[in-house]
């Protein structure tokens, strides 16, 4: 359901108007959810390996996988 403040918004890949509670655009499958650092909690993009305020790794180097927010560890081969 759309609601007031959903007016305006607009994907950042392709111009498409979305809504807040969107987690990925329609069209270009764009995410729209933001990333942050597991460590300091800044926004950090997709495509980074580390965070450019802490220099928190973002990327698990055992396996490649992106770190979650919640944890430092991978729990994938913890």
């Amino acid at each position: 359901m759309k609601t007031s403040d959903d007016s305006g918004l607009k994907c950042p890949g392709c111009g498409e108007q979305i809504q807040s509670h969107w987690k990925v655009c329609p069209v270009c499958e764009t995410r729209l959810a933001t990333t942050t650092c597991p460590g300091c909690g800044s926004p950090v993009k997709v495509n980074w390996k580390r965070c450019p305020e802490c220099e928190t790794p973002l990327i698990c180097e055992g396996c490649g996988r992106h770190l979650s927010a919640s944890t430092l560890t991978c729990p994938y081969c913890n």
